[in-house]
């Protein structure tokens, strides 16, 4: 038997009387496809083929009530999100060789697509705030400004299902599956 899609909070207080219990949970629409977490803490980021949508996630009654949502005519998701520091822009792996920017200030929409390879699979912003980067599917890393335009690429080969940004922003890590890899570039 299959469970139905949910976003639940499970106790991890070592200390709590309910560590490791779902303590709430609501019905999600649908499968999620990917994560991620806005820097505020109050609400995540979950894609699904055709959008992505805002979810509330402060205790309460108002826990998981889609907060906003984000979706463009012909663009389809393909689960990886991640969120600039700054919490100024999210980005998420799209169809067609694409990021979509996804503006986070109110009533910003989807505010680019960018080309990015043959099929991205991670993205990441830079803890400065002054870049993202995106990995694809042949070995390709791609350094961004915050909403585009591409700055720069790099090919190595092979095909990235992984990816981080030193804390100083002086490195990115790339992990190369198919070479059995990290390039550290």
């Amino acid at each position: 038997a299959t469970n139905p899609p949910s976003l639940q909070v499970i106790d991890a207080v070592v200390t709590s009387s309910f560590f490791n219990s779902v303590v709430l949970s609501v019905p999600l629409p649908e499968a999620p496809l990917g994560i991620a977490a806005h820097p505020g803490g109050t609400s995540v980021l979950i894609s699904y083929p055709g959008r992505v949508a805002a979810y509330n996630v402060t205790s309460g009654s108002s826990f998981g009530v889609v907060v906003r949502q984000w979706s463009q005519v012909g663009v389809g998701f393909l689960g990886d999100l991640s969120v600039s520091p700054d919490a100024r822009q999210a980005y998420a792996a799209a169809s067609g060789g694409k990021v979509a920017v996804l503006g986070l200030a109110a009533g910003e929409e989807v505010v680019a697509l960018l080309a990015a390879g043959t099929t991205p699979h991670e993205t990441a912003g830079s803890p400065l705030a002054n870049a993202f980067f995106s990995a694809d599917e042949t070995g390709t890393v791609s350094r961004f400004a915050p909403r585009g335009p591409l700055e720069g690429s790099l090919t190595e080969g092979g095909s990235y299902n992984g990816l981080a940004v030193s804390p100083d922003a002086s490195f990115v890590y790339a992990l190369n599956y198919t070479m059995n890899r990290v390039d550290v570039m």
